[in-house]
């Protein structure tokens, strides 16, 4: 275990050593100030650049949004309360969501809804915004490590950000 903080970068590079892929769960609070996690993220990115990391797969929400993405009602009310009542929050997502999704590396963005502690179903729907069976408020906890864990070797969604919920 390397203890450190996003910003310092001496600290992140040595989580690199003898790292074959990097997974990160980083995200904003409502209560976030500034782009704290977007520039970890591009920090982490830096780091796995040098150190010749090549896979890397962050969660941002759907309020990164890409060309895949439809609009849904559901998913365009929530962002417009994100954006509203948690502007940096949303920001700092959306900062998130350009870092990864412009860097050079072999990157998955799993775009997240509302997590629970509910126990996992092993049933998850997969795709884009307005355009599948996802849904807002619900994916387990369990059910997003076993996904994130399955990408490790899945290459389905290399250079891909879907949404996922159960």
């Amino acid at each position: 275990m390397i203890k450190g903080e996003l910003t310092d970068i001496n600290q992140i590079e040595k989580a690199m050593i003898g790292a074959d892929v990097v997974i990160s769960v980083l995200g904003p609070t409502g209560k976030t100030k500034g782009l704290n996690i977007s520039t970890g993220i591009k920090n982490i990115i830096s780091a796995m650049e040098r150190n010749d990391v090549k896979r890397f797969i962050a969660t941002a929400t759907p309020s990164f949004k890409v060309p895949n993405d439809k609009f849904q009602f559901s998913f365009s009310l929530a962002i417009f309360m994100i954006k509203t009542l948690a502007k940096d929050a949303y920001c700092d997502i959306v900062a998130t969501g350009e870092a990864v999704s412009n860097s050079q590396l072999d990157w998955t963005l799993v775009r997240i809804p509302m997590l629970s502690r509910k126990p996992g179903t092993g049933k998850l729907n997969i795709g884009y915004t307005g355009t599948d069976n996802v849904k807002v408020f619900s994916l387990s906890r369990e059910d997003l490590a076993d996904f994130l864990i399955k990408q490790i070797n899945d290459k389905n969604y290399l250079k891909k950000a879907p949404v996922i919920s159960n």
